[in-house]
């Protein structure tokens, strides 16, 4: 039995604040989604990003070994070709919107290389996409992208936006709903909201899920809540907290932030403030 209550939030955003931003894309498919996302959001004018993509040979697809008679040079050509090709494509449309760009190629598994390289950049927040292949031997699937979310350092945004309805949100505005629990994580996850610029015509409302102490019981638990709620508002972003650890049985923590980000229809982004150790 839990309680749902809605709050508007006032947009103050910070022009000087600085932000970097990691872009884990796919050398073998389009990422057209991811930059859409970017590109159709303003952001502050201190803002770099770096376009990453990681090759992982175990993981190249049959059809290019067979085309290269199984033969390692072949494909290492193949592969550092599309490579350079998609992240110059992304970095390209990225600096064109004004941002300042690097594109980074790394020969590893995925999950490591995202997670050292915004470690060691260090990044405020990687934007990973959110596929709904069953083939999991292609790399920025279900694995890969719930290991980033679990264990990196900083914020991840799973992106789920179409160039569609990225044009639409960048035209009319977004609609983002921001769950908060009264912790100072929640409180960080909509401080974060606010002081960032976003689309004009931008709506932001605060989703308290809560032990029913009124009237105005809702039955569910709060991950159910926030997706349901998200759902029926139409939301383009859900905005959560949480603080990275493993454990904690804080709703808006841990298990439940992790749950919206898989779970919910549209993109979600996870707000850690303090880098994990």
């Amino acid at each position: 039995m839990l309680c749902a209550s809605w709050w508007l939030l006032t947009l103050r955003h910070n022009e000087g604040w600085t932000i970097k931003l990691l872009l884990a894309i796919d050398a073998l498919t389009s990422s057209e989604d991811i930059v859409a996302a970017v590109v159709s959001r303003p952001w502050p004018s201190h803002t770099f990003a770096h376009v990453l993509t990681a090759i992982e040979y175990a993981a190249v697809p049959e059809k290019i070994w067979q085309d290269a008679d199984g033969q390692f040079e072949p494909v290492k050509r193949t592969m550092l070709k599309r490579a350079t090709e998609q992240t110059g494509q992304v970095a390209d449309q990225l600096e064109k919107s004004g941002i300042s760009v690097e594109a980074v190629i790394k020969i590893d598994e995925p999950r490591f290389v995202i997670l050292r390289e915004a470690d060691e950049w260090p990044a405020d927040l990687v934007l990973i996409r959110a596929h709904t292949y069953t083939n999991f031997s292609r790399w920025l699937l279900g694995s890969v992208s719930g290991a980033v979310l679990r264990d990196a350092p900083c914020s991840v945004e799973i992106v789920r936006t179409s160039t569609t309805s990225a044009e639409l949100a960048a035209k009319n505005g977004l609609k983002i709903l921001i769950g908060i629990d009264g912790s100072a994580f929640s409180l960080s996850a909509a401080q974060s909201v606010a002081a960032r610029p976003w689309p004009s015509g931008t709506i932001v409302k605060l989703l308290s899920v809560e032990e029913p102490t009124t009237t105005g019981i809702v039955k569910g638990n709060p991950k159910e809540q926030i997706i349901r709620h998200a759902a029926e508002w139409g939301a383009d972003l859900v905005v959560v907290g949480s603080h990275g650890r493993r454990g904690v049985k804080r709703w808006l923590l841990g298990s439940v932030s992790e749950a919206v980000a898989r779970h919910a229809y549209c993109s979600v982004e996870v707000i850690r403030t303090h880098r994990a150790s």
